[in-house]
């Protein structure tokens, strides 16, 4: 099942004031002045957060939208500053492979109209998900242990939807993660790591 409370979370107005001092106010966090981010990683992170905003829109996602702003994720991430901090590249990448992933699941129903193959190419699909998010197969190991009839597709625990929100939730908390490293929190972060919404 999809974690409704983790949509929440994200959602949740308990935390503008942490999104309110991401990129533009790094010294509040201590008394020594920090370099600002580099233009390149604040531009990728406002598509980031474009992607978001259409993907919450009334009316549902547009694929046709959303397709080419991820194609901009996914080469921008590899074109930034070598000084970037590792870990900020890191959730950043996490994130533009959950978007490029969720579209290869949204064109698993556009390329074929045959329900075996369109499920066969959703497994695969989901193989890759799970190599990309280890703890996923955990929860999908304990779904499946919990049927008395396992299905013959393993998609087939999922609409379609719900994986679709599940991986733009978890590109939102790594693009969120990130920022928060940028701020120079000197606490946690408020956001349920990547890794535990699994």
């Amino acid at each position: 099942m999809l974690n409704y409370h983790a949509i929440a979370l994200v959602r949740s107005c308990a935390l503008a004031p942490i999104l309110s001092l991401v990129l533009f106010n790094l010294t509040s966090c201590n008394t020594q002045q920090s370099q600002p981010p580099n233009p390149k990683l604040i531009a990728v992170i406002e598509v980031m957060q474009e992607i978001e905003t259409q993907s919450k829109a009334d009316g549902g996602i547009n694929i046709n939208k959303l397709i080419p702003l991820v194609e901009h994720v996914d080469r921008s991430v590899k074109q930034l500053p070598n000084d970037t901090n590792p870990k900020v590249i890191k959730l950043l990448q996490g994130s533009a492979e959950a978007y490029n992933l969720a579209i290869d699941y949204w064109r698993c129903d556009q390329e074929s109209s045959l329900s075996t193959a369109n499920y066969q190419c959703k497994d695969a699909v989901l193989q890759d998900i799970t190599t990309q998010f280890p703890l996923l197969k955990k929860n999908l190991d304990h779904q499946l242990a919990e049927q008395k009839n396992p299905p013959p597709h393993i998609s087939l625990l999922f609409e379609n939807s719900q994986m679709f929100t599940l991986l733009l939730l978890q590109a939102e908390v790594n693009r969120i993660d990130a920022q928060t490293i940028l701020a120079q929190a000197t606490t946690k972060s408020a956001f349920i790591p990547h890794r535990s919404l699994f």
